[in-house]
């Protein structure tokens, strides 16, 4: 803690995690409103699937290409033009979607949310990276993530709150507004004198692609980090799909209380945020990782007693399964 409150000391890194802290604050309003909303018009897990793969699929599309593509630019402007994006399509579909409500509309606003998405994050790592020497870069990747999660901790249950006192529009304007404060703490940042060079900036877009291919095929152990990251963002997405129906439907829960769960998932990120990095600084990043993937495995054993009663069938045609969860 002490050397990540050092790092806030320095003005740009101040910045960009009140940045962070303002953006996700705003991401978490905007994801649970769409969550929620598409559960309450359709309550059917394939609805909100929809809408997942909508916002995920430009992550997987442009994935090829988004790190060539960052290379070639200054991060901070990438950051930044992503926000103001983020605000205009979110002001217009406040507009359409108080003249046309429906899934379609949220369905489009996911992959538009998705788009910028996909080209903030690789940007804002590598903008983390020429804010500070490499020997704090864990602690101020650690910051930023904190930031993340705190973020959504804070704007998953306002989101919910505000849902109940207020139609979708608003809660997109507000979280239009929340993305112009993001926008604006940016402004000042300062890099370093190297910032932005790359080995691939000089090259083709599809040879710096063909060159990150084949540096990832050559080092196998950076090929299994990946492959396990992926299993276990299938794993929460999954976990993130199942659960608006579940709350909704057979927990009746209110969007404010589902606000909460979501949030617990966040508060989670934070105290492991907290904890890996201190944990792989002394015995290991790989120690710390096997500890951090058992401790997920172990709660997820975690079921519901099968004596304890359970309306598993609903009036909106979701069937769960009975006894267990």
């Amino acid at each position: 803690m002490a050397r990540r409150l050092e790092l806030l000391k320095i003005p740009s890194v101040r910045r960009v995690v009140l940045s962070c802290l303002l953006a996700n604050i705003g991401a978490g309003m905007i994801l649970l409103a769409m969550s929620w909303t598409v559960v309450g018009q359709q309550a059917s897990v394939s609805a909100l699937a929809w809408l997942m793969t909508c916002y995920w699929i430009p992550s997987l599309i442009f994935a090829p290409a988004i790190g060539a593509w960052v290379d070639r630019y200054d991060r901070r402007y990438v950051v930044m033009i992503t926000k103001a994006v983020r605000i205009v399509v979110l002001l217009v579909a406040a507009v359409i979607y108080a003249r046309y409500p429906g899934i379609p509309a949220l369905l489009v606003l996911g992959f538009c949310m998705g788009t910028c998405a996909a080209l903030y994050t690789p940007a804002l790592l590598a903008m983390v990276r020429d804010l500070v020497p490499a020997k704090h870069l864990l602690d101020a990747n650690a910051a930023v993530d904190v930031a993340f999660e705190i973020g959504f901790i804070i704007g998953m249950p306002v989101s919910g709150a505000l849902l109940m006192l207020a139609p979708l529009p608003v809660v997109r304007v507000v979280t239009a507004g929340l993305f112009g404060l993001a926008l604006m703490c940016l402004i000042g940042v300062r890099l370093g004198d190297d910032a932005g060079i790359s080995p691939t900036r000089d090259v083709t877009r599809h040879a710096a692609f063909v060159q990150g291919l084949r540096y990832l095929l050559s080092h196998r152990r950076l090929l299994l980090m990946y492959s396990v990251q992926a299993l276990m963002y299938v794993t929460l997405m999954t976990t993130s799909i199942l659960l608006a129906p579940f709350a909704k439907v057979v927990l009746n829960l209110s969007a404010g209380e589902f606000g909460a769960i979501e949030a617990a998932l966040s508060l989670g990120v934070v105290v492991g945020a907290l904890i890996l990095p201190a944990s792989a600084q002394r015995w290991g990043y790989g120690p710390a990782l096997v500890m951090a993937t058992l401790a997920m495995t172990r709660c997820s054993r975690w079921r519901r007693p099968s004596s304890v009663p359970c309306s598993c069938t609903s009036s909106s045609g979701v069937d769960w399964p009975p006894g267990r969860w």
